[in-house]
């Protein structure tokens, strides 16, 4: 049926890295001047919780381990820190980074495990039956 939707195929054709590219490219040419730069693990994880709203399946906070997880094999834009016995070297990455990695995923209810929580989103189906209403 022409009509139909096929989710493998959608998701076959789904290219995050061209469209991360695209975003990035897009967030630094327009808004400069609102791009900051996120040291340390804890800031990492504090703009993916408070700001873009990202947790994990079971809607909890988002650890450093899975940010590692998803840097390996998802290509979150992280530079990691190193640590030796008598220097450290924190995180890096920025937040047009994060964001536009964020908005170019297939979706947010992913193979990934991450969700978006938000005071205004329905989390359980019993809500969201009462919108599709």
């Amino acid at each position: 049926m022409p009509g139909r939707r096929n989710l493998a195929r959608e998701r076959a054709q789904h290219d995050s890295a061209a469209r991360f590219a695209s975003l990035y490219a897009t967030l630094t040419s327009q808004l400069p001047q609102l791009d900051r730069a996120l040291v340390g693990h804890d800031a990492i994880l504090r703009y993916l919780h408070d700001t873009l709203l990202l947790r994990r399946a079971n809607h909890r906070p988002i650890t450093w381990r899975i940010a590692l997880q998803w840097r390996r094999d998802h290509g979150l834009p992280i530079l990691r820190g190193f640590t030796a016995r008598r220097y450290a070297s924190p995180a890096l990455s920025t937040t047009f980074a994060l964001t536009a990695w964020t908005l170019s995923q297939f979706s947010s209810g992913d193979y990934l495990g991450l969700r978006l929580s938000s005071p205004h989103l329905p989390q359980t189906r019993e809500r969201s039956s009462q919108w599709a209403a």
